[in-house]
C-alpha cells in the first residue's frame, strides 16, 4: 500500500503529509503517524471561526498533536474541532496564558473515549485558560488522563486544569503556585496536592461537584470561604496542619451535606471545632494518625500500608517496577497515575506516600 495518503471511503477523501507555517512557529501533518507537530521558536497565529488553521482539513485523520519545546503560544481556534485526537503532548517550555473565551481546544478528542495528555519534561507551567473553551462541558476537550514527565511545572493558571474528566488528579512536586479556578469544574472524584503547595488560591476546586476526597501537602495556611465553593460530595480532606485555623472560614463545607471526616494535627481539629461550633453536624475530625495509605501488587508478599507522607521499601530481583496512586470506584473501575520509585540495588522505595499505591513488578 502507498503510505503516503490514506482515502476515506466514506467521504472519498485523499489526505498527504504536508507542512508550512503559522506565526512564528511551525506546523507539519505527518499521515504515517497521524501527528500534528507544532514546532520552531515563538508563537503561533491565531485563527478565527471563518479563519480555520491550514491542518483543519486533516481534522478526521489527527490522531496526535505536539506543541515543541520552544512554542510560546497555542493560537486561538488552533485545534478547533479536531476531534479524533486521542493524545496532546506539550513539550513547551513556557506556554503564555490564553484568553479566557479562546477556542484552541473546542471539543478536542470528543469523538474518542479520552485524550491522554502529557505534559513533557521541559514544561515549566500549565498556562491559563488553556482548557476553559467553553462554559459547556460537552464543549470542553475531553481529557480524561494527565500524566507529568518532569517536576519542573512551579505553576498552574487560572482554569490551567479545569474541565479535567479524570478520575484521580495527583499535582506533581514543585508546584509552588495554584491560581483560581485551577482545579475546577471537573470530574475528578480524588486530587492529591504535593508538599510544595503551601497557600490555596480563591475558588481552587470550584465546581468540582464529584470530588469525596482531597489531600493536601504537610501545611497550608488557611481556607477561604470560596475554596471548597460548589462543591457539595466530600467524603475526606486530608490537612496535615493549618497555619492559621482561626483564620480559615467556618462557612468553606457549607454546600457539603455527606458525612465528611477531617485528618489533621492539633491545628486541624481547631477548624473542625469552630465548624462543629457553627453547626456543621455532619463532620468529624480524626488525628493524621488514623490516615494510612495501602500498598498492592501482582506478587502477594509485596504489600504494606503506609502512614501520611510515609516510605515503603521492598527487594525483588525482577528488573521491571512500577509505581502508580491508584484510584478504585465501588465497581472496580480503576485510574493509575504513575509516581516515583527509587532503586539501589534489589531494593526500591517509595516516598511521600499520600494515597493507596498498585506496584507492577515484572
Amino acid at each position: 500500500p502507498n503510505n503516503n495518503f490514506v482515502l476515506l471511503n466514506a467521504s472519498n477523501e485523499t489526505y498527504n503529509s504536508e507542512s508550512g507555517t503559522t506565526g512564528n512557529a511551525t506546523w507539519a501533518f505527518d499521515l504515517k503517524t497521524n501527528t500534528l507537530t507544532i514546532s520552531g521558536n515563538g508563537y503561533m497565529a491565531d485563527y478565527t471561526a471563518d479563519n480555520l488553521a491550514p491542518w483543519y482539513k486533516f481534522r478526521k485523520v489527527i490522531y496526535t498533536v505536539v506543541i515543541g519545546e520552544n512554542v510560546t503560544k497555542i493560537g486561538d481556534y488552533a485545534f478547533y474541532n479536531l476531534t479524533r485526537v486521542e493524545t496532546l503532548k506539550i513539550k513547551a517550555k513556557t506556554l503564555a496564558n490564553l484568553p479566557m473565551n479562546n477556542k484552541a481546544l473546542y471539543r478536542l478528542g470528543r469523538d474518542r473515549d479520552g485524550i491522554s495528555l502529557i505534559f513533557d519534561t521541559a514544561v515549566t507551567v500549565v498556562p491559563g485558560y488553556l482548557f476553559r473553551t467553553s462554559t459547556i462541558a460537552a464543549e470542553a476537550p475531553n481529557i480524561t488522563s494527565v500524566q507529568f514527565k518532569g517536576t519542573k511545572v512551579t505553576r498552574i493558571g487560572e482554569y490551567g486544569l479545569a474541565y479535567m474528566r479524570t478520575l484521580l488528579s495527583v499535582i506533581p512536586d514543585g508546584v509552588s503556585t495554584l491560581s483560581n479556578f485551577a482545579l475546577g469544574y471537573g470530574t475528578q472524584k480524588s486530587i492529591i496536592l504535593p508538599d510544595s503547595v503551601t497557600t490555596l488560591p480563591n475558588y481552587l476546586f470550584n465546581g468540582a461537584t464529584s470530588v469525596k476526597k482531597i489531600i493536601f501537602g504537610p501545611v497550608i495556611d488557611k481556607i477561604s470561604d470560596t475554596t471548597f465553593r460548589h462543591v457539595e460530595t466530600l467524603k475526606m480532606l486530608v490537612i496535615p496542619s493549618m497555619t492559621d485555623p482561626n483564620g480559615s472560614s467556618v462557612t468553606a463545607l457549607d454546600k457539603v451535606t455527606t458525612p465528611l471526616t477531617i485528618y489533621g494535627d492539633s491545628s486541624t481539629e481547631a477548624w473542625v471545632n469552630r465548624l462543629i461550633d457553627s453547626g456543621k453536624t455532619n463532620i468529624t475530625y480524626s488525628s493524621l494518625d488514623n490516615y494510612t495509605s495501602t500498598i498492592s501488587s501482582n506478587i502477594s508478599t509485596i504489600k504494606g500500608t503506609a502512614s501520611y507522607n510515609g516510605t515503603f521499601t521492598f527487594e525483588t530481583d525482577k528488573t521491571s517496577v512500577k509505581a502508580y496512586y491508584r484510584y478504585m470506584d465501588d465497581n472496580g473501575f480503576t485510574e493509575l497515575v504513575s509516581i516515583p520509585v527509587e532503586k539501589n540495588g534489589n531494593q526500591y522505595t517509595i516516598s511521600n506516600i499520600k494515597y493507596n499505591v498498585l506496584l507492577s513488578i515484572k
